[in-house]
């Protein structure tokens, strides 16, 4: 059984691999687009759900970052398009996990006590 899985892991792998966006530059425009993006959902969130905890509005945005980063992907793949800016950006993701934290750091949300 190990065998017949080591044997087939490269014919799976191969057709499961994932386009990874090659982009790393930090200060370039779409990082600062993700970086507003997230901190334009996490301020989304803390009005939709006002109760809410930091984590539970962070756990939001990178799961919406996220899913929409699996759309790039997703999309890349279907067109047959790689390069810069085309497919899953692990940067991406986390400057959008970062707007979102920098917005929670700057701005923390008031409770009130009762």
């Amino acid at each position: 059984m190990v065998t017949a899985a080591a044997l087939t892991w490269p014919a799976h792998a191969q057709a499961q691999r994932l386009i990874i966006d090659p982009d790393w530059r930090i200060w370039a425009r779409d990082s600062r687009e993700h970086l507003a993006a997230g901190a334009g959902i996490d301020v989304a969130a803390q009005l939709v759900l006002p109760k809410s905890k930091t984590w539970q509005r962070l756990a939001i945005v990178g799961t919406i970052a996220l899913a929409y980063e699996l759309g790039q992907e997703s999309t890349s793949r279907s067109a047959g398009v790689h390069g810069r800016g085309y497919g899953l950006g692990p940067k991406d993701w986390a400057m959008g996990m970062a707007g979102a934290a920098l917005l929670e750091l700057v701005f923390p949300k008031r409770r009130r006590r009762s």
